[in-house]
């Protein structure tokens, strides 16, 4: 009696194998399906957009600004860098050039090079906040490879 089942080859399963792998790229990171924390974001964007319209009413603004940052500490939420930069964080005002402060760019390196220049935000209630804006290549944590952004406000 002769079988009509055939024996594997292992030799060529393994080439398969080794094919396989040698085909394989890295994967690249997975953008969420589901926003984490979704709704305080929402909440965040609600309470930012209501303090920005309040520039002629301060006390408000600056109430509203101040829960905002209460929100996002209490969720523990990564917020833009570009969103916490508008706020002053000694008086939780909101930044409007020419109304509650004024910019100017120092550069106090010895020699005056271009990659040290750094914008100085400051607030009427003394506080001055520093950005490196010499720098080309200088990248925020938001900005660089392999970062994935939720829902941002």
């Amino acid at each position: 009696m002769e079988s009509s089942i055939q024996k594997p080859d292992f030799k060529q399963n393994k080439k398969q194998k080794q094919n396989k792998k040698q085909k394989k790229q890295p994967k690249l990171p997975k953008i969420p399906t589901i926003i984490p924390k979704k709704d305080h974001h929402l909440r965040l964007t609600y309470i930012y957009k209501g303090a920005t319209a309040m520039d002629h009413f301060e006390p408000l603004q600056r109430m509203l600004s101040q829960h905002f940052n209460n929100v996002a500490k209490k969720a523990v939420l990564k917020l833009h860098p570009d969103v916490k930069r508008t706020m002053c964080k000694g008086c939780d005002r909101l930044f409007v050039p020419g109304l509650n402060g004024h910019t100017e760019i120092v550069n106090e390196s010895k020699c005056g090079k271009a990659s040290a220049d750094l914008l100085v935000w400051s607030c009427v209630c003394g506080k001055k906040r520093r950005f490196p804006i010499g720098k080309q290549d200088h990248q925020l944590w938001m900005e660089k490879a392999g970062v994935v952004q939720g829902g941002q406000p």
